[in-house]
């Protein structure tokens, strides 16, 4: 999506304003993250985390436009309708034991799925990983 961007010019910034723009306008019901590392879920959960609880981003949005102010979780909780989900792409295969499955059994289509570092998508020597995340979706 944003491959072009170099490291530090903000694409984690934008991943998040997509997401509580679409949140928000109820144009998505819930919000799924994919990263390639545990090192880049921890620091974009930190970085949610912070933007979610600034006042001054929150009241740059307008009141009509106003979501209840998302979670921000990982997979081993259920995500439910606000939730923004940030998890390694390891977290979609069938054999680990997230949550993410559960959380859409019942449907999903109402999710964006968003992708952080997707250039890691395409490995050669390992095209079993890619098919395994190609199945998910």
């Amino acid at each position: 999506m944003f491959d072009f961007l170099s490291t530090g010019t903000g694409k984690s910034y934008v991943i998040y304003g997509i997401a509580q723009i679409l949140l928000s306008e109820k144009l998505v019901k819930r919000v799924l993250v994919l990263c390639p590392s545990l090192t880049i879920e921890k620091g974009l959960t930190e970085k949610f985390e912070d933007l979610v609880s600034n006042p001054e981003l929150r009241n740059a949005i307008p009141e009509e436009s106003k979501n209840i102010l998302p979670r921000i979780i990982n997979a081993n909780s259920t995500i439910i309708e606000g939730d923004i989900c940030i998890e390694n792409i390891h977290a979609v295969y069938e054999s680990t034991g997230s949550s993410i499955k559960d959380s859409f059994k019942n449907g999903g289509e109402d999710t964006l799925v968003l992708n952080d570092e997707s250039h890691h998508i395409f490995n050669k020597t390992n095209e079993k990983d890619i098919k395994n995340g190609k199945h998910f979706f």
